[in-house]
């Protein structure tokens, strides 16, 4: 419940006609449009004589200051203590405890851990190991929003990217909006917030001539060169292709599938491949051994990626993640239908497949525009 005023009030009581005053802590209505409030009788009693004398009058008014006094204390501790723990009942938890908990929740999925575990070690940096939720205030969440956007700094020296601010201002949004429910804070502290902004960056990818540049030019790493193309052919993140195995693979009918486990949703998917896709993988081994053997993350092989492009004589900025847009555009440059991309893709959002509708929308607009005025004579 959310305080929205506290006033002062006053009803006969007495048989004498006196009047006892009390407050009314009012906190707006409920989901029905009743009106929430509670009250504090004060044991302060006024004459409730019309007519008084000096000295009953000067009584009254003493009596009504220190009413006013006491009306004006209990707002103060109300919303100072408003932000702290809402049930009294409950154990002072410290906040980062509690956010833990939340990161544990997410162990077993690594792509979402990773994320989780990397806004914590922000907010240990950011805050007190013994911050309690009593010490929580809008402030707090501002000043953290504002922390993740200009104070954190990548290796490079270079602020955060907007979308990875935005995605773990986000896990700080979930944890703030579950410990108001939860009934660890009094009010929702995002309230009038505003959240971090997705930023739509400029999706690279690889056209037909220039996949075939690659696959013709050599690479440091010929495990990386043959998971890589694979990738442009099937869509497979990096961590999905980094732990494919042999029995994820399917043949049957003269047709190939994966039937695997995807490591960012930690869902079972579907997913035919071409046979140029299948004969890239090569001859099958045993059932748990892993398909793409030595691919591993690190910088050598980003480094002999960027290598490998630059040797092809494609100027453009490739990192794995572009293999899966390169995918996306080959569908739909064929003519596949976007709600099928979006399924080979295994987006839950047709909007996230949209986007690069919008990419291929634009190189055609860029392609008409190169068509050489030619002079009609009508």
């Amino acid at each position: 419940m959310e305080l929205s005023t506290v006033t002062l009030r006053k009803r006969k009581q007495t048989k004498d006609g006196k009047e006892s005053l009390y407050l009314e802590f009012y906190y707006g209505t409920d989901g029905s449009g009743k009106p929430i409030r509670k009250y504090e009788t004060l044991k302060i009693y006024l004459s409730g004589k019309k007519r008084k004398t000096n000295a009953e009058k000067k009584a009254d008014d003493e009596k009504w200051e220190l009413a006013k006094t006491i009306r004006a204390k209990r707002e103060l501790e109300e919303r100072q203590g408003i932000f702290g723990v809402r049930n009294k009942h409950k154990p002072k938890k410290l906040f980062l405890d509690y956010f833990e908990t939340f990161v544990e929740a997410r162990l077993k999925n690594k792509g979402s851990y990773d994320n989780w575990n990397s806004t914590f070690k922000h907010l240990k940096k950011f805050c007190h190991a013994d911050l309690r939720f009593e010490d929580l205030n809008p402030s707090f969440v501002t000043d953290f929003r504002k922390y993740l956007l200009e104070k954190v700094k990548k290796k490079d020296g270079t602020n955060l990217a907007q979308n990875t601010a935005n995605s773990y201002f986000n896990k700080f949004r979930t944890v703030i909006k579950q410990a108001y429910e939860d009934g660890f804070l009094a009010i929702n502290l995002l309230k009038n917030v505003d959240g971090i902004g997705a930023d739509n960056p400029a999706r690279e990818y690889l056209t037909i001539e220039e996949l075939s540049k690659l696959a013709k030019t050599d690479c440091k790493y010929e495990i990386l060169k043959k998971a890589f193309l694979f990738c442009c052919l099937s869509g497979l993140r990096w961590s999905d292709a980094q732990s494919l195995l042999w029995s994820d693979v399917r043949d049957e009918d003269g047709k190939s599938k994966l039937f695997f486990k995807q490591q960012k949703t930690q869902k079972r998917e579907y997913h035919p491949i071409s046979k140029q896709a299948r004969e890239l993988l090569g001859k099958r081994e045993g059932r748990e051994d892993r398909v793409f053997i030595g691919l591993k993350y690190s910088a050598w092989h980003n480094s002999a990626l960027k290598n490998w492009v630059y040797k092809a004589g494609i100027d453009k900025d490739i990192t794995f993640h572009c293999s899966r847009h390169t995918y996306a555009i080959l569908l739909l440059s064929m003519g596949t239908d976007i709600f099928t991309v979006s399924k080979m893709l295994g987006h839950k959002n047709l909007k996230t497949t949209e986007i690069y509708a919008k990419i291929l929308d634009t190189k055609k607009e860029e392609a008409a525009e190169k068509i050489p005025i030619i002079e009609f004579n009508l």
